[in-house]
C-alpha cells in the first residue's frame, strides 16, 4: 500500500515539474533597432544617414549590406567602426571630413565589400591593403600626396580606380602590379611629372590629364596594345614623345593630347 502511494506521489511531482514545450520559456531574439538619425530599408540591408550632420558613426546592422553616410561631418574611421556589419557590400562616405582612417578599418571584417567611395574628404593617406573583394574604390579630392608599392596590395579585384583631383606628386607605379584586372584608371588633375610602364594588362582608359607630364616613354603602353580604347593627356607638359608608342594600341578610340608643348 506505501509502495503505491509512493509511487502516485512520484508521478504527481514528476508531472508537476516538467513543463510542456509550450509552457518552456525561450527569449526573445534580439532585434536590431534602426538608428534615429538614419532610415533603414529591407530588413536594414540599406541604411541612408546621409545628410544628417553626423560627427560619429552610429552601429550598423549585421543584415547592412548598403550603407549610405554622404554629407555629413565625421573626421574619423576606427578599427571597429564596421565590426558588426561584416555582410556590406557598399560604403558611401563622400564629402565628410575624413583625414584618419585606422589601418585595416575596411578589412578587418568584411571579405564582401565592393565599392567603397570616400571622395572629397580630407585624407593624406589610406591604407586598403587586403580588401581583395574591392572592385571600385574612389579616393578623388582628398589631399594624397604619394602613392607607396604596396598600397594596393591584395587588391586583386579592384576594376575602377579614382584618384583625380589630390596632391600626387610621387606615384609608385609597382603598386598597381597586383590589381592586374583594373579596367578604369584616373588619374587626372594631380601634379604628377611621368608615366611608366605600370603593368596593367587590361586597362580600357586611363585619364592622365591635367598633370604635369612632360614626356613619355616608348614602352609606357606596351602591355595595353589590346585592351586600351582611351587615353587621355591633355593639360600636361608633353613636348615630345617616340612615334612609335602608340603603334600597337590597336583598339584606341580616343586620344587627347590638347594643351601640351608638342607644337610651337
Amino acid at each position: 500500500m506505501s509502495t503505491l502511494t509512493t509511487t502516485s506521489s512520484t508521478s504527481t511531482i514528476l508531472s508537476s515539474t516538467t513543463a510542456s514545450p509550450s509552457e518552456i520559456y525561450i527569449p526573445p531574439r534580439t532585434t536590431y533597432k534602426c538608428p534615429t538619425q538614419c532610415d533603414c530599408f529591407n530588413v536594414d540591408e540599406t541604411i541612408d544617414c546621409s545628410h544628417r550632420g553626423l560627427n560619429l558613426l552610429p552601429s550598423f546592422s549585421f543584415n547592412t549590406k548598403r550603407l549610405y553616410l554622404e554629407d555629413n561631418r565625421v573626421s574619423h574611421i576606427a578599427l571597429d567602426s564596421f565590426s558588426s556589419a561584416p555582410e556590406l557590400l557598399l560604403i558611401v562616405l563622400e564629402r565628410n571630413e575624413v583625414s584618419h582612417v585606422d589601418t585595416a578599418s575596411f578589412c578587418a571584417f568584411h571579405k564582401k565589400l565592393r565599392r567603397l567611395y570616400l571622395q572629397d574628404n580630407k585624407l593624406k593617406y589610406i591604407n586598403v591593403t587586403g580588401v581583395y573583394t574591392l572592385e571600385t574604390l574612389d579616393l578623388s579630392y582628398n589631399k594624397l600626396e604619394s602613392i607607396p608599392k604596396d598600397w594596393l596590395v591584395g587588391l586583386r579585384n579592384l576594376q575602377i580606380l579614382n584618384l583625380s583631383h589630390n596632391n600626387i606628386i610621387s606615384l609608385d607605379w609597382n603598386a598597381f602590379k597586383q590589381s592586374s584586372i583594373m579596367l578604369t584608371l584616373d588619374i587626372s588633375f594631380n601634379k604628377i611629372t611621368s608615366l611608366s610602364n605600370f603593368g596593367l594588362n587590361r586597362l580600357t582608359k586611363i585619364d592622365a590629364s591635367h598633370n604635369c607630364i612632360s614626356s613619355l616613354d616608348v614602352n609606357t603602353f606596351e602591355h595595353l596594345h589590346q585592351t586600351i580604347t582611351g587615353i587621355d593627356l591633355s593639360y600636361n607638359n608633353i613636348s615630345t614623345f617616340d612615334s612609335q608608342i602608340f603603334k600597337q594600341t590597336h583598339n584606341l578610340q580616343s586620344l587627347n593630347l590638347a594643351y601640351n608643348k608638342l607644337f610651337k
